[in-house]
């Protein structure tokens, strides 16, 4: 499962192909987070008022889909190729850029899972979850097992009858003993640690929030359809969108952030 997102300077024709399949978008200029911002938000003293003041600014198309292992995937904008410079340092962590012959816009693929890296390979480890809120509804997040990168549970996939169940039943636990994590509230950040991690585990995650819904990695199982709710920042950093069929498509109303290494860092320090 793949997430293609615009990301242009200016109004332009983007084309996308993948296999036989791919579309062609009209985009208008983004005018959302980048992920500097994403990140920066991040940090625990990072200014509440900065991130509300960039609530509601809508970013570029957002298209998932399931492309097959193996496929060629080409995008071009207003008919000219595309290039993909960093493609030897982030294609193998499910991230790839590729971008216009002067590197001001951009069609960014990624996947909508982390898959875990701990030091030494490590199992059973906690995991660092970052959050900052920049939506006015309760929220609250939900981290767990899939056995395969289009999200299935013990040949369950997603979207079919049983899946949120199965989710429930692979669901990472913090370290209270709670299997949800709530959001700080309306700009603010919050932290928590998630336990059970394994080297090489795939993980998805459920947001469900007060507006109404449940929202997952994979758009199919979207309680709204398959709308997709969920934005990469870069390598395991995301933003979702809070609002059935896609409320005003700021992909900031939780940014989140999963760490693999900082608290296995902290326990040996410690």
């Amino acid at each position: 499962s793949l997430l293609f997102q615009t990301e242009l300077a200016t109004a332009g024709n983007v084309g996308i192909a993948y296999g036989t399949d791919g579309a062609d978008l009209q985009g208008l200029p983004t005018a959302g987070w980048n992920r500097s911002l994403a990140l920066q938000s991040l940090r625990p003293d990072f200014s509440e008022e900065t991130v509300k003041s960039w609530d509601r600014y809508t970013q570029g198309h957002l298209l998932q889909n399931d492309v097959h292992t193996g496929t060629e995937i080409g995008v071009d904008f207003d008919g000219a190729g595309a290039q993909t410079p960093q493609s030897a340092l982030t294609a193998n962590m499910g991230l790839l850029d590729f971008m216009n012959a002067d590197s001001t816009s951009a069609v960014t693929v990624a996947r909508p899972v982390a898959i875990a890296q701990t030091i030494g390979g490590m199992d059973d480890q906690v995991a660092l979850v970052q959050m900052r809120q920049n939506g006015t509804y309760d929220v609250s997040l939900m981290l767990y097992r899939v056995d395969d990168l289009v999200g299935t549970i013990n040949g369950v996939g997603a979207g079919e009858v049983g899946y949120a169940e199965a989710a429930v039943s692979r669901a990472y636990a913090a370290q209270d003993g709670s299997l949800t994590l709530q959001g700080g509230g309306y700009g603010k950040f919050a932290e928590n640690r998630v336990t059970g991690v394994d080297n090489g585990d795939i993980i998805a995650m459920r947001l469900t929030t007060s507006a109404g819904g449940e929202f997952y990695s994979f758009a199919s199982a979207n309680s709204d359809g398959a709308v997709t709710h969920l934005w990469n920042y870069g390598l395991n950093v995301w933003g979702w969108e809070d609002v059935a069929g896609g409320g005003d498509r700021d992909f900031n109303d939780l940014v989140v952030r999963l760490d693999f290494v900082s608290a296995q860092l902290d326990s040996r320090l410690g």
